[in-house]
């Protein structure tokens, strides 16, 4: 290096070395290696190295790294669980809002208790009780207005009916279709009235009452309208006590309703069954009958209100399975459209009712 002086400090007996450059490098001595850093001095002109072994320089490292890390493992998590609980609590006074309007039910509209309202949200709490309000009273009146115009239309309908009665006896040809028509509006009108109460929710106190007593009660009250089309009613009990917890008087027009229809629609000769046993905490009653069925993707539609899907067989106003549906509903039960796990043509109501007590006896089997 001519003129210039060297000097390495871990290696200054060996004499000169010579190709020195400045940086970092690696030399291997005495059996290990070691990380270098070279450095020339302007002034002077030494070389000046600095070396560290590698083994050592690792273990550094790794007590470097573990004590930089160490406190982040051990505090990141008490940091997101702090975080996590400073949320909920905050958001706790939305939740207690929040439980009031997902229960809320259209026949039982309240305000919701802006006591408990953060500030930030008060205003959004005032302005939902304003819309609650505002939609209860909508519903109200539509409710007011299906019972009134229902009611009032009873006594003329009965007026009608009974001077029909008087002239079909003279000229029974000439006024059969028209009484007949006036039946059915009477029918509709007796129909909306109780879809009305229904509808409010309001009155009906449940009581613990044997299923299985409804059921046949039911069956006995269509009896004469299962002669007359030469229809047989069959009743398959699998259960000697069903109580559940519902308004006797809903649910036996809830299934006099679905056997009606079972019947109105089964041709004459054939059998309308009626099932009943215990499944999923409660009790599951199947009505089938051997009638032309509906299609799968009439099902939903033939549920909803004033939808007859054959115009051409009965005399309803298409209320009888909305009805139905709603009655369940409103026992927190529910009512589906099946088919009938025979094959044959036909169609199968099932309806589900929660038990209200779990003691009931399954009836054993009778022997063919």
């Amino acid at each position: 290096m001519g003129s210039e002086r060297q000097a390495d400090t871990r290696h200054a007996a060996y004499g000169r070395i010579q190709g020195l450059q400045p940086g970092f490098a690696w030399r291997s001595l005495t059996d290990y290696r070691w990380r270098t850093f070279t450095l020339q001095d302007p002034v002077s002109g030494f070389w000046i190295r600095s070396a560290q072994r590698e083994d050592v320089r690792d273990e550094l490292s790794r007590e470097i790294a573990l004590a930089n890390v160490l406190p982040l493992v051990v505090i990141l998590p008490l940091l997101v669980i702090g975080v996590i609980i400073s949320i909920q609590l905050g958001f706790r006074p939305l939740r207690i809002l929040e439980k009031p309007i997902r229960n809320m039910a259209p026949e039982r509209i309240h305000p919701l208790d802006d006591r408990q309202a953060p500030k930030e949200v008060a205003g959004l709490v005032q302005a939902v009780n304003g819309l609650l309000r505002r939609l209860n009273q909508a519903l109200e009146r539509e409710r007011r207005f299906s019972a009134d115009a229902a009611h009032e239309l009873r006594t003329p309908l009965s007026a009608l009916r009974l001077n029909l009665e008087r002239l079909a006896t003279r000229h029974p040809e000439e006024f059969d279709s028209l009484t007949e028509s006036v039946d059915r509006m009477v029918h509709l009108v007796e129909q909306m009235l109780l879809l009305s109460r229904v509808d409010a929710g309001t009155g009906f106190h449940a009581e613990p009452v044997n299923l299985a007593e409804l059921i046949e009660q039911s069956i006995a009250d269509v009896v004469p309208l299962a002669l007359k089309k030469q229809i047989e009613p069959e009743l398959d009990n699998q259960c000697v006590l069903a109580m559940v917890s519902c308004h006797s008087a809903l649910i036996n027009t809830m299934m006099r309703s679905l056997l009606a229809n079972a019947i109105q629609y089964s041709p004459p000769g054939t059998r309308v069954t009626t099932t009943m046993r215990e499944e999923a905490g409660g009790f599951l009653v199947q009505i089938c009958d051997q009638g032309p069925g509906i299609a799968v993707e009439d099902r939903e539609r033939a549920l909803s209100r004033f939808t007859r899907l054959d115009q051409r067989q009965g005399a309803g106003a298409g209320l009888g399975l909305a009805i139905a549906r709603r009655i369940a509903d409103l026992h927190k039960g529910s009512l589906t459209l099946g088919d009938r796990s025979d094959g044959q043509s036909g169609l199968c109501v099932e309806i589900w009712l929660p038990a209200s007590d779990r003691k009931s006896l399954t009836a054993p089997v009778k022997p063919e």
